[in-house]
């Protein structure tokens, strides 16, 4: 009987009722340096150019690997570099030589900025960072490949100042056939953007910006929109623009809707008008004309995303440079994998 009770009272000190295990140290680079974007992609694309006559049919590949350098242990202070394909603002892919064309082997620093957060709600950038969107979508503002060189600052003050974001972006758009950060030429401020943005429910998200490049002024009111009750699409994204400029005013507007149809089936079908002079800076799906849209993506696993892309022009539409295109995409995330390694 005694020794049952000392080892009932040994147990009770040894392992106290509700003791959670230890945890495991943090991967020995994570304080140092971390991969926010580590990926690999292929596209098949096929594209009926109505201004030149053509038809391209390519086999094309995109690296995208952005890497942060933590001066602190809480992020607040980072170092940021970019490394990705493509040979224009408007595109992050290299042709493999499979198809259309020649193989193109191009990798730039599009990328390379610095991070500053002082206080909590407060963030400063300065170097060359992706735009700003909002709710708007790469097809009314810039496509997704496309960067900006601008100081930059953030304000996150939700309870003092109701927005859950105000940004205001100053500096220098750059052209369309500069790549690089080193081949840019910074010739002055030719951009300035202001852009507030609130969820003011599970079901409502907008944001408001203020765009000017050069001389034209742009406005920016965004939504997306729950409709789950609709029993047909789950959302709608509703994207417009006002152009204010002396030679070219102009108006144009996207409308996307949303379905899961299965639980890794996602289907976006939209409809776009992008007037001719926007500048086609915007996504190299649509550029400018009226256009409907169909995207399918399905999530095979957490690395690994299958989409399938298919527009084609409707309507009263000036010459195009893309009548018709549709892509299948596949793309492997590496994150989970170099997570799994144990270094970061």
């Amino acid at each position: 009987m005694t020794r049952t009770l000392l080892f009932f009272v040994f147990t009770a000190f040894a392992s106290p009722v509700g003791a959670q295990p230890v945890a495991a140290p943090p991967p020995p680079l994570r304080r140092w340096l971390d991969f926010p974007q580590l990926s690999l992609a292929m596209r098949g694309r096929a594209i009926d150019d109505e201004v030149k006559n053509v038809k391209t049919r390519v086999l094309q590949e995109r690296t995208q690997i952005r890497a942060r350098l933590k001066f602190d242990a809480q992020a607040r202070y980072t170092f940021n570099v970019g490394l990705f394909t493509g040979t224009s603002f408007v595109s992050g892919w290299n042709s493999t030589g499979v198809g259309t064309g020649d193989a193109v082997l191009t990798h730039s620093i599009k990328q390379l900025f610095v991070t500053a957060q002082p206080v909590q709600g407060l963030e400063f950038q300065l170097g060359s960072v992706s735009p700003v969107r909002g709710e708007s979508t790469e097809i009314s503002t810039y496509d997704e490949d496309a960067y900006v060189t601008v100081g930059r600052a953030i304000v996150r003050r939700r309870q003092q100042l109701f927005f859950d974001d105000i940004t205001v972006s100053v500096g220098n758009l750059g052209e369309p056939n500069e790549v690089s950060v080193f081949d840019r030429e910074y010739d002055g401020v030719n951009y300035y953007q202001a852009q507030v943005s609130r969820r003011f429910s599970p079901r409502l998200a907008a944001s408001f910006d203020f765009s000017r490049v050069d001389d034209a002024n742009t406005w920016r009111p965004s939504a997306l929109i729950g409709v789950q009750e609709s029993r047909i699409v789950d959302q709608v994204r509703v994207e417009t623009y006002f152009r204010d400029e002396e030679e070219d005013p102009a108006a144009g507007f996207v409308v996307l809707a949303e379905k899961q149809v299965l639980p890794k089936f996602r289907v976006t079908i939209g409809y776009a008008d992008i007037d001719p002079a926007y500048g086609d800076l915007n996504a190299d799906r649509y550029f400018h004309g009226k256009r409907l849209s169909a995207l399918f993506a399905v999530p095979v696993t957490p690395e690994l995303n299958v989409q399938f892309f298919y527009g084609h022009e409707v309507g009263d539409n000036p010459p195009l440079p893309v009548k018709m295109r549709s892509e299948l995409v596949v793309n492997y995330n590496f994150i989970p994998l170099v997570r799994r390694s144990g270094w970061f």
